[in-house]
């Protein structure tokens, strides 16, 4: 198989493992990711999401400046759509 084999590939699998290694919280909605979750597919797990949408942007698939971590359940909740630009970022917790 060849690197660039999509999810399969080990150029995702290394991009994946690089951006699950940062322990970020989700940029969709701000909280912790449970990156310790025994479940990869549970809502609150890591996921490597695509900023600019993978389908419509099939240049930027495997350019780690279009990665971002998210929770799986934010993640599919977006879908292939981009983020709605937001307010920015916020100053404190609330």
């Amino acid at each position: 198989m060849s690197e660039s084999a999509g999810r399969k590939g080990a150029r995702y699998r290394k991009q994946h493992r690089d951006q699950k290694n940062k322990k970020l919280p989700c940029y969709i909605c701000g909280n912790p990711i449970n990156y310790e979750a025994k479940d990869p597919n549970a809502d609150d797990a890591f996921s490597l999401d695509h900023i600019k949408p993978w389908k419509h942007f099939p240049e930027l698939r495997t350019d780690p400046a279009n990665h971002a971590s998210a929770h799986q359940l934010c993640n599919k909740q977006k879908g292939d759509r981009a983020l709605a630009p937001g307010l920015g970022n916020r100053s404190r917790e609330w």
